[in-house]
């Protein structure tokens, strides 16, 4: 064998050689030999598997008269990975080729094919003005699980391809099953139908991506899909029917009106269709009103985004505190009275009159009246009294003034009308009203209206127009909060304590002048004098005897630890710390710092002191070069040999740092 590497060159080869090529190197280039016998072999193997990137080129002798792979073809590019031979074939003057490469490859189909085993292909279709037709026969009598892929994506329009078997071969599916189905197409609901034949044109078909297995399983041989994937396509405005993807439409969007040609190939969800609500500038949908929105007083807050269906808009009958809908009343219905759901037209109120039983329309009575010259006999217009048809107007009434033969309309007198009673005018008659003759109110200066005041008016002291009876003058009694009438406490009332009585000097001296503050003399509180003259309070230093005041010790004082007559506070004695020169609190230390052995202002509490002891291999055993504790050994630790050899020094057994031998185990050690 000989292995060759890229070169500028062609290199020569003989027959009978075997050839390893280092594709990795680059692309080969070789020359076939001149002469050639029948049968001649060359063999050639791919080492490093590169073929299919650094090519192959094989070159026929010049003037040989040879051809390689095809007649009359003198040169041949191999570029598949793997072994080949090439093989003389004297009888045509051909080098026939065989390529070791077992790789499928998709192959080109644009015209009818028996498709072969594991087979790919790829249907192309050359342009949309050619409707052709072609047929894929599936391959039969082949081993079962072998699989055929076909791909449609690149058929054109008005393409027909049929995939179909041949002998009693089945496909166990149809094309509605590969067109986007149903749930419901598919088993349990249905059964698997079995065909001999797939039709799909490029029009309207989704042309999907097949892969065929051969199977034992269905009701005889056959082909199912055993994978499928249908060309996706996004919706289109101009073919409605198709399936497709589609976006989902923003809101923006979504509130596009029709006249303002919206997107056509979007969607809406349920979100953006519910956010589209019809406004005063566009369409859209809107929630029906509640009858408590749409029957709300007309001072209510209605909403602007609701609509009113005809049930709820009847619903909205007119009344005193809204406005709606009302029927005309007829005219019984107006003269009644009653119904306050209804209106009353011109017509209907035009025809009810006013009468003494019914109220309504009538004349106004005639202006400029003169009263009658006696009180028994009625004057005109407004004066006479015996008309029952007409009805008096605001200014008919300003005429109906009130005279001594005739009643009528006067002036209400004026405050001061009231309080100087000046002569009355024709013109103007006058009458006292009882708000205004309540105001003729009794001064110092002018008769008048006055009033008995209340026991809380009497109290409070600040009505200058009332009058006090002595019976209110004798329940105005003093207090705390009431100047009033009292009188003197007795001595032993004054003892008691007895309200609404008033206190002499003389008393209050008396009973101040008397023991009325006693100490406990444990307290340390000494106390002399009474509180009239003079009183004095002393407390006691504090001593081991008696409680008393105390000063606060300085941190000095709490550090020198002499002073007895002060107190230490928790801060002063937080900062006393023990030192190795005075002595304080101190923190304990934790295990960690203990073994550690780095600080030297903590202490070591019996448990960690014993821990720390009985742990070993903690950085505190002793060692050649340190001291520390130990733990003493016996047996097979202290010694292992015999009497005859002793021990063995060479054992790597035997403890060292931290351990130590007892004279006891020594001497036994030594016995030996």
């Amino acid at each position: 064998g000989r292995i060759i590497t890229t070169s500028p060159l062609k290199q020569q080869v003989s027959s009978g050689e075997r050839l390893y090529r280092l594709s990795n190197t680059g692309p080969i280039n070789i020359m076939l030999p001149k002469y050639a016998m029948h049968g001649d072999v060359i063999e050639m193997f791919d080492i490093d598997g590169l073929t299919s990137i650094n090519h192959l080129t094989i070159y026929v002798s010049e003037g040989s008269g040879h051809a390689i792979g095809t007649l009359g073809q003198t040169k041949y590019e191999v570029r598949t990975i793997g072994n080949g031979r090439l093989v003389f074939d004297s009888s045509n003057n051909l080098w026939r080729l065989w390529d070791g490469d077992i790789r499928t490859r998709l192959k080109t189909i644009k015209e009818d094919r028996k498709l072969l085993p594991n087979e790919q292909v790829l249907v192309y279709g050359m342009n949309n003005t050619v409707k052709e037709t072609i047929t894929l026969t599936l391959p039969r009598n082949i081993a079962v699980g072998d699989t055929v892929e076909i791909s449609l994506g690149y058929m054109r329009k008005g393409q027909t391809v049929i995939i179909k078997t041949e002998g009693g071969d089945i496909i166990g599916t149809d094309k509605t099953l590969l067109q986007f189905p149903k749930r419901s197409q598919y088993p349990p609901e249905m059964t698997w139908v079995e065909v001999k034949e797939l039709t799909f044109n490029g029009t309207d078909d989704y042309l999907p991506y097949l892969k065929f297995a051969y199977v034992e399983t269905l009701s005889e041989l056959g082909w199912v899909v055993q994978h499928y994937r249908p060309n996706v396509e996004r919706v289109d405005f101009k073919n409605p029917e198709r399936i497709g993807l589609i976006a989902l439409a923003t809101q923006n969007q979504a509130n596009i009106d029709h006249e303002n040609n919206p997107e056509k190939e979007l969607a809406i969800t349920p979100f953006t269709l519910a956010n589209r609500v019809a406004t005063e500038e566009r369409r859209g949908i809107a929630k029906t009103a509640k009858s408590s929105m749409v029957n709300q007083n007309s001072n209510g807050i209605f909403e602007d985004d609701t609509i009113i269906t005809p049930k709820k808009l009847n619903e909205r009958t007119a009344t005193e505190e809204r406005r709606g809908l009302a029927e005309i009343a007829t005219q019984e219905e107006t003269n009644t009275g009653k119904d306050d759901s209804t209106i009353v037209s011109p017509l209907k109120l035009e025809n009810r009159k006013a009468s003494e039983s019914l109220s309504g329309i009538a004349k106004i009575v005639p202006s400029k009246g003169t009263p009658g010259t006696q009180r028994d006999k009625p004057g005109t217009g407004v004066y006479n009294y015996i008309d029952n048809t007409t009805i008096v107007s605001p200014s008919a009434i300003h005429e109906l003034l009130s005279t001594e033969n005739s009643h009528g309309v006067v002036y209400l007198a004026s405050e001061t009308e009231v309080i100087e009673a000046p002569k009355m005018d024709a013109k103007f008659p006058v009458v006292v009203t009882p708000v205004q003759l309540h105001k003729k109110t009794a001064t110092e200066d002018r008769i008048g209206f006055s009033q008995i005041a209340t026991q809380e008016e009497t109290d409070l002291g600040q009505d200058n127009f009332k009058f006090i009876t002595p019976k209110k003058l004798n329940d105005r009694k003093s207090s705390e909060t009431l100047e009033g009438i009292s009188r003197y406490a007795t001595y032993e009332e004054f003892k008691k304590g007895e309200l609404n009585l008033i206190s002499e000097p003389g008393k209050i001296k008396q009973f101040l002048q008397e023991a009325r503050i006693t100490t406990i003399p444990e307290s340390g509180i000494v106390f002399t004098g009474n509180i009239w003259d003079t009183c004095n309070f002393d407390i006691k230093p504090s001593s081991e005897i008696d409680r008393g005041t105390l000063k606060l010790s300085s941190q000095s004082q709490a550090d020198l630890g002499e002073d007895d007559t002060t107190a230490i506070t928790p801060k002063k004695l937080q900062n006393k710390k023990s030192t190795e020169q005075v002595e304080g609190i101190i923190q304990l230390s934790t295990y960690a710092e203990t073994v550690a052995g780095e600080v030297n202002n903590k202490a070591i509490s019996p448990q960690n002191f014993v821990l720390a002891v009985q742990t070993e291999d903690n950085g505190l055993q002793a060692s050649t070069s340190l001291r520390g504790f130990v733990r003493l050994l016996d047996g097979a630790s202290v010694w292992q040999g015999t009497d005859e050899a002793g021990s063995d020094p060479e054992n790597e057994d035997f403890l060292h740092d931290g351990y130590a031998v007892s004279p006891r185990e020594l001497n036994k050690a030594l016995s030996h």
